[in-house]
Parts: structure tokens; C-alpha cells; sequence
């Protein structure tokens, strides 16, 4: 299948050639070849998405935020993934306190020396952070201080429904804890249908209500009260226990002094977190809405509209979550969420209410304006002059421009969200996920892949116009009309578009208006070769290098392919044919994974977006494959030093000043 994240561009270098279109490959000077990066930037927008990097609030990236608590102290720890993350109030930062990105298991240790599986509950007190580990079926305990984490009950990896103490006792798969004033921890046993409660000092764990493998939503007391796959807890000041149900979509209330069980309130929704805020009880659900409970049980919806997922800050019902899960009270009229399906923690002040992002990078939008206020939506092309950079922000369905000086974003045609196929001029005109570009800077044209109206379209830039190209079919060609026009390059006066769906590598003569097929067939392979003779599979990005060469990153096939488009000789430069890796190496030996974007210079510098997290470097000469940027582990966007970290990299383009331009999680940035 086609992979995430997939960008297709070319660009036609003005400091090589002088026009988008020469006539006959120039000598390239040394504008041409890039110097070598060694800083990595952002150019316009914020680099968000999910991932894993610490650093500044607005600039940590979360992977999978689940369960939130905190000290109301300055302090909030989040379940993120397999990590536990700290984030300082006032310091302004997110750390990692405990667990190692993306590594699954049990293990006690300090700090990285600890493993987790699927931690999903967690509550605070006395500098000690009580984490629910439920794959493994433990309670972990960290020390905030050290970092040292210990399993205090439960047995690794163990399931059952025993009582006992510490290691003796037995959960399945349990996911909510919260803990009371008096050092009692109760747990929600999931899987067991039971509430369970351990007592810290001794380590001992009792069954306080519902019975181990009887489902139900009976009301009672003790074992005669039954649920169905209890979740997230939550304590008021009264010493009542409050359980998110899942499978009857409610919320039971537990006396704790006669552990008797009723219910509060039952929805039409999945419940997944749970705060207490004063006498109302605030709940996040699987509508994508936050709701306030009164104590008789009476429902209403505090933010967020029911069934309108998204990612906007504002007041009330303007506010967008995404799957939204675990919430802390501070106490202080704010309610802290884990808004899972946005990657981010949203503060919700309740007096409003009025959501906001408080912690982690969330960046998708449209919204035109100086470099950081910018948005983007999933940017799929880029195509540099020497005045700025041209975007097609795919999931926006525009064309966007930055200034290359001051970083200014405006759109340059087209409208946010507005699909068609309207030729007109700038927000007159429509397209529906444009995706490669290629700039003719000398006749102030740009061509465009509008992917999924399945043609080419062309911008005129100095009148602001968009028309789709005519072209007439060469005599004899089999050209049965685009399927998914990805990438574009400009050489020699010719058009060249990528055809991912129809495995084809089509060229368009400019001047007399010809479509003929350069190379390919309909079959999908890797076959070198000659024109028809040659195959590939998912052909995307495509780079022209100015000396006749073009280079295809052949997405399905994991390599990188030379086009000599003299004779339409096709040749695999690098990587091995249907064999997915990440490892550098000269021609066969080296491996990419779905490879998506290039670009290319005179010099012999190839450069290949890698679906790996990693932008590649190629020799065209030798096929000798590098990594420049990208190859510290984890995901998310680290910025500064090379070779940094990216996620999702996408779109590149050569600047005429020698930068790397490159499109990462809803923001443009430059390596330099």
C-alpha cells in the first residue's frame, strides 16, 4: 500500500540553469552543490505531529499520551507510550522521567533503565508517582527524585485475580489507579471486572468491590455490585470512588466506608477520562467532547462539539480535541487533559471554560502570517527561487508561498478545504491534494501534480492565474490518461510527472504541447531497462539534475532510480529492489523504506526523503548512500545540530543558495 506521509516534487534549479527549462545542460558552477548542512531549522510553521522529544513546552513532542497526574505542585507526569514524561510548570519543560522510547518490557531500573508495557494509570503523592502497568499486570512505583523504579505488586507478565501480598498478588491487565490521603492505591482491574485496592504501606492487595470474572453493571455492595471492564478512577473529598465503565459507558460511584456501588450517570459514548472538580465530576469522551456531571447526574458538555474531531483552542463548543483521554484537576479551576489523538496536553480553564495547548507540538492548519504563526496541512511539494518557496499543502488543498527573507506565509492560490478542479485565478481556482511541484523561475510558471483530480495544472505567478494544461497524446502512445500524478521535474523543455498508480514516468514536450510515455508500463516491477522495457512500482519523487539525468524514488520498490533521459535508460542507482531497510552502503547494499521525495543537483548530489525518519544522501556517481539528517532514534522534530531528527520527512528542494529544504510534520525547514 501506498505509505503515510507521501510527498512527490521536483525542482529545476535557477543557480544551475538560469531558466526552469534550458535548452542545453549548462556547466554547473559551484552554486549548484550544495554545501554541506550542518544546522537544522525552521523556515515557516511549527514542526508537530506525534513523536517523542523533550525540550520547551511548545516544542515537545508526545507519541501516545494516555494517563496525566500531578502534584499540583508545578509539577504533571504523563503515560506516554512506554515512557513517563515529567513536565515542569515552571521551568517550562518536558523530560523524560523513566522508560525508553518505543522498547517494551518490565524491568526495574533508574530513569532509562526501566521498561514499561502500555503504563495506563498513574497518581502522585509524597514525591513518589504510582504507575498501573497494565500489559504487565504490575503497580510500578518511581521515586520523581532518583528516578528509580520498583514493582510493588503484581508479578510480571503474570495474570489472575489473586489477592495478596506484593509480588503474590495477581491483576489482569489493569488501566486506572487513584490514590487517598490515607496511602490506599485502587486500582481498576480491567480484565478481572473488579475494583482493587493496595495498601502502600504493607504492600497488601484486597478486592474491594465486584467479583473476578462475573461481568455486569449491577449496582450492590461488595462482590454483589459488577462491572464491565473498569478504567480510570478518580477520589473526591468525601472518600467516594468514582470508575469509568467502560462497557456500559458510564460512571459508578463507590461509597468507600460501606463499599456500596451505584451509577452516577451513563452515556452514549465511551468514557475515557476522569477528574473531580469541586462536587461535579468532568469526564473526557470518546465523541471527542469534555463534559461536566452534576452530582444528581445531570450532563453537560463543557468543550468541544460531539462528533467534530480536531485540534483548535478556544472557548467552550469552538474547541476541537481528538480522542481525548486522561484528565488531572490542579485544584485551581484548570483541568489538565491528555488529548491522545492531537499528541498534545490541553489546559482547560474551567471558569469559561476556554481550552488551550499547554504542552506539545500540534501544528496542522491553513492560517496564513509570519513564519511561526503560519500553518500548514501535510505539505506534499516544494519549489525554491531565489525570492521564496512555493508549497503544496496537500491536506489543505492549496498553494501556499514563503518569503524566503521574513518567512511570511500567505496562499498563493486556491482555498483551505475547498476541493474542486476550477481553473481561476488565485483563491478563484480549486484543487484537491496537489502534491509535486516544479518552477519555471525564468517564465514565472509553476506546474503542478493535482493528484487527486488526476492532471497537471499551471500557475501563472505573475498574474496569479491557474489553468490546466492541454497537451495533445503522441501518435501511438498507449497514454490511457493520469491515474495519480505525484512528481514533477522540468528538463530540457520537457515536463516530467511520475505516475504512481499507473507505474509510468510520463513526459509532456512544453512547446508543442506532446504526452508521450518516457518509461514504464502498466505492470507494476523493477525492471532496468529501456522505455517500455524498464518497470517500477509506486514511482513518486522525481529530480532533475540539469545534465540529463532524472532520479525517481521508486516508492514500493524501496530504491532510487536513474533515468538518462536520452534513450529513456532506466537503471537502479541505489537500494535492493523489494527489500525494506534503513542501511547506508554503495548501490544494492545500501536499503531506504519507501523512499518518497528528491532532489537533485549538477554536482552528483542526489538527496531522498526516507519514510525511516531520515533524509538520505546519494553519490550519483557511485551510488554510495549516506545519512545526513535524521539518524538519532525516537520520532518527533529535534532541531539545531545535524544530524538532528525528523518525522514523516516529505518534500524537499534544492534553494539556489545551496539549502536543503524539507517538509516535516505540518512545517517547512531548512538544513543549512
Amino acid at each position: 500500500m501506498r505509505a503515510s506521509g507521501i510527498l512527490a516534487l521536483c525542482l529545476a534549479l535557477p543557480a544551475c540553469s538560469g531558466s526552469g527549462v534550458p535548452r542545453t545542460p549548462p556547466a554547473c558552477t559551484s552554486p549548484c552543490a550544495p554545501a554541506h548542512p550542518t544546522t537544522l531549522d525552521v523556515l515557516a510553521g511549527i514542526p508537530g505531529g506525534h513523536g517523542w522529544v523533550d525540550g520547551a513546552l511548545a516544542a515537545a513532542h508526545f507519541l501516545d499520551p494516555w494517563a496525566i497526574t500531578g502534584d499540583r505542585g508545578g509539577h504533571l507526569f504523563v503515560a506516554d507510550g512506554e515512557i513517563i514524561r515529567e513536565i515542569d510548570t515552571a521551568g517550562g519543560t518536558v523530560t523524560t522521567l523513566a522508560g525508553v522510547f518505543a522498547q517494551i518490557g518490565g524491568s526495574d531500573g533508574v530513569g532509562a533503565g526501566a521498561t514499561f508495557n502500555t503504563p495506563s494509570g498513574l497518581a502522585f503523592a509524597g514525591g513518589q508517582l504510582y504507575v498501573v502497568d497494565t500489559e504487565n499486570g504490575t503497580i510500578r512505583k518511581i521515586d520523581v527524585r532518583s528516578a528509580a523504579v520498583t514493582t510493588i505488586a503484581g508479578a510480571m507478565g503474570q495474570t489472575g485475580a489473586v489477592d495478596g501480598a506484593g509480588a503474590d498478588a495477581r491483576f489482569r491487565a489493569p488501566e486506572g489507579c487513584a490514590l487517598d490521603a490515607s496511602g490506599n492505591l485502587y486500582v481498576g482491574d480491567t480484565e478481572n471486572d473488579t475494583i482493587r485496592v493496595l495498601a502502600i504501606g504493607t504492600g497488601a492487595v484486597t478486592t474491594l468491590v465486584g467479583t473476578a470474572g462475573v461481568s455486569g453493571t449491577a449496582d450492590g455492595v461488595g462482590p454483589a455490585a459488577l462491572f464491565n471492564r473498569p478504567k480510570a478512577l478518580t477520589l473526591d473529598a468525601s472518600g467516594n470512588l468514582y470508575v469509568i465503565d467502560a462497557r456500559s459507558q458510564s460512571i459508578r460511584k463507590v461509597e468507600l466506608a460501606t463499599r456500596s456501588v451505584s451509577t452516577v450517570t451513563t452515556f452514549h459514548t465511551l468514557p475515557q477520562g476522569l477528574a473531580v472538580d469541586g462536587s461535579d465530576l468532568i469526564v473526557a469522551l470518546g465523541d471527542d467532547t469534555v463534559a461536566r456531571v452534576a452530582p444528581d447526574g445531570t450532563v453537560t458538555q463543557a468543550a468541544g462539539r460531539s462528533g467534530a474531531a480536531g485540534f483548535l483552542d478556544g472557548p467552550g463548543s469552538a474547541a476541537r480535541f481528538k480522542s481525548p483521554a486522561g484528565l488531572f484537576d490542579d485544584g485551581a479551576g484548570n483541568v489538565y487533559l491528555a488529548d491522545n489523538g492531537n499528541a498534545v496536553i490541553r489546559a482547560i480553564a474551567l471558569a469559561g471554560p476556554t481550552v488551550s495547548t499547554y504542552a506539545g507540538a500540534a501544528s496542522a492548519g491553513s492560517a496564513d502570517g509570519p513564519g511561526a504563526q503560519a500553518r500548514f496541512s501535510a505539505p506534499q511539494g516544494l519549489a525554491a527561487d531565489t525570492d521564496g518557496v512555493y508549497v503544496a499543502d496537500t491536506g489543505s488543498s492549496t498553494l501556499r508561498r514563503i518569503v524566503t527573507a521574513t518567512g511570511a506565509v500567505t496562499t498563493l492560490a486556491g482555498a483551505a478545504g475547498q476541493i474542486g478542479t476550477a481553473d481561476g485565478v488565485a483563491a478563484g481556482a480549486r484543487f484537491d491534494q496537489p502534491e509535486g511541484l516544479a518552477l519555471d523561475a525564468a517564465a514565472r510558471r509553476l506546474y503542478v501534480a493535482d493528484a487527486q483530480n488526476r492532471n497537471i495544472r499551471r500557475v501563472d505567478l505573475t498574474s496569479g492565474q491557474v489553468s490546466t494544461l492541454a497537451y495533445t497524446i503522441a501518435r501511438g502512445d498507449p497514454f490511457g490518461g493520469f491515474d495519480t500524478p505525484s512528481g514533477l521535474a522540468l528538463d530540457q523543455g520537457r515536463l516530467f510527472v511520475t505516475d504512481y498508480g499507473a507505474n509510468v514516468l510520463i513526459a509532456i514536450d512544453l512547446q508543442k504541447g506532446e504526452l508521450s510515455t518516457l518509461a514504464g508500463g502498466s505492470s507494476p516491477g523493477s525492471a532496468d531497462g529501456a522505455g517500455a522495457g524498464a518497470a517500477f512500482y509506486g514511482p513518486l519523487g522525481i529530480a532533475a539534475d540539469g545534465r540529463g539525468d532524472l532520479y525517481v524514488a521508486d516508492n514500493l520498490n524501496h530504491t532510487l532510480r536513474k533515468v538518462t533521459i536520452a534513450g529513456a535508460s532506466v537503471s537502479t542507482l541505489a537500494g535492493e529492489p523489494a527489500v525494506q531497510g534503513s542501511s547506508d552502503g554503495v548501490g544494492s547494499a545500501a536499503h531506504f523504506g519507501y523512499p518518497t521525495a528528491v532532489a537533485a543537483d549538477g554536482a552528483g548530489n542526489v538527496f531522498v526523503s526516507d519514510s525511516n525518519d531520515t533524509v538520505r544522501h546519494v553519490d550519483a556517481a557511485t551510488g554510495e548512500v549516506t545519512t545526513p539528517i535524521g539518524s538519532q532514534p525516537g520520532r518527533g522534530v529535534r532541531l539545531g545540530p545535524l544530524p538532528a531528527q525528523i518525522a514523516q520527512p516529505g518534500a524537499l528542494a534544492l534553494t539556489p543558495s545551496g539549502g536543503l529544504l524539507l517538509a516535516s510534520e505540518n512545517a517547512v525547514l531548512l538544513a543549512h
